[in-house]
């Protein structure tokens, strides 16, 4: 069953490689992990302590990777392991109260950038004061 699914899961990358880049040699040459997911995965959870919830097979800086996500308590954490050497490599945990932050920085900017770009509207000239007394 393992066996077919890793065969299942390189046609499917292949297939999709071969859409995007348009020649299925080249990206087969390129594509050959010698590890499997589930050994992707046991060298991601012995980098970091946890359970491994996938194993995503992906090309990033023209270098072939496992992408696995570890997850222990509410923490989550992004594991790359090389898919030639089954080395894990880098790794980055997100919580929810990182991600908040995250996506507050990346809004905050955003509003910065838009409100730097917007036209500047004429100051509003002060109101006239009446000389009429108020009523008492």
């Amino acid at each position: 069953m393992k066996n077919i699914l890793n065969t299942y899961t390189t046609i499917v990358g292949l297939a999709l490689a071969a859409l995007l880049f348009g020649n299925v040699s080249r990206v087969a040459a390129q594509a050959d992990p010698k590890v499997t997911p589930l050994q992707a995965m046991k060298a991601a959870t012995a980098k970091v302590p946890g359970r491994a919830l996938n194993a995503t097979f992906e090309s990033e800086d023209g270098k072939w990777m496992y992408t696995v996500w570890v997850i222990s308590g509410k923490t989550l954490t992004e594991v790359q392991v090389d898919a030639v050497s089954g080395k894990a490599g880098e790794a980055e945990v997100f919580t929810p109260e990182k991600e908040a932050k995250d996506v507050k920085e990346e809004l905050n900017e955003e509003l910065a950038k838009e409100n730097a770009a917007a036209p500047k509207a004429p100051a509003a000239k002060p109101a006239a004061k009446s000389a009429a007394k108020p009523k008492k």
